[in-house]
């Protein structure tokens, strides 16, 4: 086929879209847009975003900017539905140009304002901060009263997760006195709950308490839902800063009743956080056990449904790639078929000469393209084995890293030498008094046990870096490193005093743009200074606590909560100790294990049954609960992925 031919294949099949669009497009596209905004109401985003598609070919034949900005508008917001924030950005742009182009001032604000909203949602605050000024500009001129108490919120909610709460209050008072002004209750609501947001934000909890009140007050002239939620959950959260435990459990228990008759589960893990803080606060451990269980089992919950939704999304994104592909398919068909009418057509018409011609081009255009084939196939072939070459240099690096790794955890010459020193038991001549099960997720792991002698004590740790494979490894080298710093090279003692310097180091060194890595885990020290037939260890314990089997029974040891690194909590870590004696068992363990998914159920191990596990095999020797260990991992995980790097040594006294 000549090159004129192909364009005038092009031309007549645009003109074909054209003409069986256009037949309807005056008459129906105020109906096609209402059908497109109750599509996306419906959350039927796959319709919706196929019309879209075809009314975007139309505007733009018809020119008509004016409906095109409003698709655009549209695209955008599917887009937003569906997680794609960077494509929604992109077409609320081409809304934006094509309103400035219009001077349309009430469009033009709105995209403004949904620009500011997906870069909030980005946390790129500056571009945010940005539009949302320029749509307030807008907006000012319209005297749209409304729409400006939404900007100045927020604005002001953005300084507010920055900690910037002078700022934020500025701004929310600014929406508040335009909200008095329309008296809209709904408003009102919205910003009273806010404010006093940034009143917990600085520890002002009584101006809260009236706030989230206030906000209440308006609420009550609507149904109950989400807002009636938000601000009894943050009036029993305010309490109970405040000591007022009674009242706060009121609250809470509010607030829970009506997001279990809602159906709002979004807020029932901060419920019943706040709930277990007061029951346990005022001595009701029961109680506050009841309501961490349930918090835990929601975070679980969640988890496993936004799990769900990522398989949703993934295939919906793999339904709407097989529709292209097919609608490719039936083009290509419809293609070949017109072509083949426009050369019989031809050949009616051009005489033998110009035919002989069409075919001698033909040829000439199938010898270059199969050329040009053959040379692309080789361009091919030298790539994958340029890939080929770089992943073996990769996998050989990553296998070099590994032993690097090895040579920095605890050998097992030094636990043979020094745990055997720490047995009153009588093992068998031959049989180890510990075990060591080390199994990373990858070929280098963020878990890592290490241990080192300083005089008359001997420490061990058991450790989970952030991450796991290459970063988690990287990791757990240099916390290696701060580690043995700590205890060879400065003498530091106490394990908890360890772990401070330790955080203090990793602060130093990698936290400083707020990065949170680290990691959790025990630090055991074993003086063996007594010899009267018992010992005394002492542990530092970060988010993970030893599991000590005494006399045939598990006792629960404390930990503190927070890692060491960047946390929440910056508290020195507490020193904690244990009275051993012969027989006794100690397990030290990360969270691999217990987190692992089962094959067919996809359920988690979890840790209480990992303890039940240690509590029935303890009396074996260390081989047999090694194996037994083993087993058990390998049978229950069948043919999941294993989810995390797995480290647990045991040890008997």
């Amino acid at each position: 086929m000549g090159l004129l031919d192909f364009y005038r294949l092009r031309i007549w099949i645009t003109l074909v879209l054209f003409f069986s669009f256009q037949s309807t497009y005056s008459q129906k596209k105020e109906h096609i847009i209402t059908h497109i905004s109750r599509l996306i109401d419906n959350a039927q985003y796959k319709p919706a975003s196929k019309s879209v598609d075809s009314m975007i070919i139309v505007c733009s034949l018809n020119k008509d900017h004016l409906t095109l900005s409003r698709i655009y508008n549209l695209k955008g917001t599917i887009c937003r539905e569906l997680g794609e924030l960077k494509n929604a950005l992109h077409f609320f742009g081409l809304a934006i140009d094509l309103n400035i182009q219009l001077k349309d001032s009430n469009a033009l604000s709105g995209c403004y304002t949904n620009m500011g909203t997906i870069y909030s949602e980005l946390d790129e605050n500056d571009n945010a901060l940005k539009y949302y000024q320029k749509a307030i500009e807008l907006v000012k001129n319209e005297k749209d009263l409304n729409t400006l108490t939404i900007l100045y919120n927020n604005i002001g909610n953005i300084y507010k997760n920055n900690g910037q709460h002078h700022l934020s209050n500025h701004y929310l008072k600014k929406s508040l006195k335009i909200a008095l002004t329309t008296k809209d209750s709904f408003l009102l609501a919205m910003v009273y709950h806010n404010i006093g947001n940034n009143m917990e934000g600085v520890n002002k909890y009584d101006s809260a308490i009236v706030l989230f009140n206030q906000s209440l007050r308006y609420l009550n002239k609507f149904d109950v839902g989400l807002g009636h939620v938000f601000n009894y959950e943050h009036l029993g959260i305010s309490f109970n800063k405040l000591k007022n435990y009674k009242e706060g459990e009121k609250y809470l228990q509010k607030a829970l009743e009506i997001a279990e008759q809602t159906q709002i589960k979004s807020e029932l893990v901060g419920i019943y956080n706040a709930l277990s803080y007061n029951y346990s606060a005022r001595g009701d451990f029961r109680s506050a056990y009841k309501y961490q269980e349930l918090h835990l089992k929601r975070r679980e919950q969640e988890f496993q449904d936004n799990t769900q939704a990522a398989l949703r999304k993934f295939e919906y994104d793999k339904d709407l790639k097989q529709q292209k592909e097919e609608q490719l398919r039936e083009q290509k068909h419809k293609d070949e078929v017109n072509l083949a009418k426009l050369e019989a057509k031809n050949r009616t018409i051009f005489l033998f000469i110009l035919a002989l011609a069409f075919v001698i081009v033909l040829i000439f255009f199938v010898f270059r393209s199969n050329r040009q084939k053959n040379k692309a196939n080789q361009i091919i072939s030298k790539q994958k084995e340029l890939v080929e070459q770089k992943n073996e240099e990769i996998l050989s690096s990553i296998n070099y890293a590994k032993r690097i790794q090895q040579t920095l955890l605890a050998h097992d010459d030094l636990l043979e030498k020094e745990i055997t020193k720490l047995s009153f038991s009588n093992t068998k001549k031959g049989e180890k008094n510990y075990f060591v099960l080390y199994h990373p997720k990858d070929i280098v792991s963020g878990d890592f046990y290490w241990a080192t002698s300083h005089e008359d004590r001997f420490y061990l740790a058991v450790c989970d870096s952030t991450g796991h494979g290459v970063p988690g490894a990287f990791m757990s080298l240099l916390n290696i490193g701060f580690l043995s710093e700590a205890i060879n090279e400065k003498g530091i003692e106490k394990p908890s005093e360890v772990f401070n310097y330790v955080r203090k180091r990793l602060i130093e060194n990698i936290s400083k743009e707020g990065q949170q890595d680290g990691f959790d885990g025990i630090l055991l020290c074993f003086d063996r200074s007594k010899t009267d037939g018992s010992m005394k260890i002492t542990y530092a314990a970060a988010n993970n606590a030893p599991v000590f089997i005494q006399k045939g029974e598990l006792n629960g040891l404390p930990c503190d909560r927070m890692p060491v690194g960047m946390g929440v909590r910056r508290m020195d870590f507490q020193l904690y100790s244990i009275d051993g004696e012969a027989g006794d068992t100690i397990y030290l363990v990360t969270d691999g294990f217990g987190d692992q998914f089962d094959g067919p159920k996809g359920k988690k191990f979890m840790h209480r049954q990992l303890n039940e596990l240690f509590l029935k095999i303890h009396q074996e020797g260390q081989e047999e609960q090694l194996k037994i260990l083993k087993t058990t991992f390998e049978e229950w995980r069948g043919d999941h992925e294993q989810v995390d790097d797995v480290c647990i040594i045991g040890i008997r006294l």
